[in-house]
């Protein structure tokens, strides 16, 4: 099987843990990422289109940075709310919400507006496979709302803390 040239370079230009300086980001990968026992997570919907292996890192990531209440744009009719995302937690009146998590087909402007509007400043934006579109990737990756980005290729991580500096990781699953 061929290799992406995209993904070539991506593999070139990334790290493991022991390439990240960053203890908020070294901790996400060792603690999550690599995590070796992954705990079961029964999410209430799943999105569609997502190896098993990915999956499972979403849910490790849900987990490990205790998202609770977020979006799921994964369809025409724009959001599949999944507020909350745990099957066991009582709805409550949310205004911002931990994540929003993009389908790369539909990870477009206008969602990405949406995206910022509703995230609390700890929040997290997921994109998945945001190089299919990377013209607008790179373009977010620039954007002044994100702060840390992890670039994980086959999901893109953007935290929009604003006491934080401007960083950006380019971590390998």
């Amino acid at each position: 099987m061929p290799i992406n040239s995209t993904y070539l370079k991506f593999l070139l230009k990334s790290t493991n843990a022991h390439g990240v300086h960053s203890p908020f980001v070294y901790d996400l990968i060792t603690k999550c990422f690599y995590k070796k026992h992954k705990s079961v997570v029964k999410l209430s919907t799943s999105p569609k289109g997502i190896k098993k292996k990915h999956l499972e890192t979403l849910c490790e990531v849900f987990r490990y940075l205790r998202l609770i209440t977020g979006e799921l744009i994964v369809s025409k009719n724009h959001f599949f709310k999944t507020l909350p995302l745990f099957k066991d937690l009582e709805l409550n009146n949310y205004h911002q919400i931990d994540f929003v998590y993009l389908d790369n087909q539909y990870f477009n402007e206008k969602n990405l507006e949406y995206a910022f509007s509703k995230l609390k400043e700890e929040g997290v934006l997921i994109i998945q496979n945001p190089y299919k579109k990377i013209i607008l990737w790179e373009k977010i990756i620039k954007d002044n709302r994100s702060q840390i980005i992890v670039d994980a290729y086959f999901f893109g991580f953007i935290f929009p803390k604003k006491n934080q500096a401007r960083e950006v990781f380019f971590v390998r699953l």
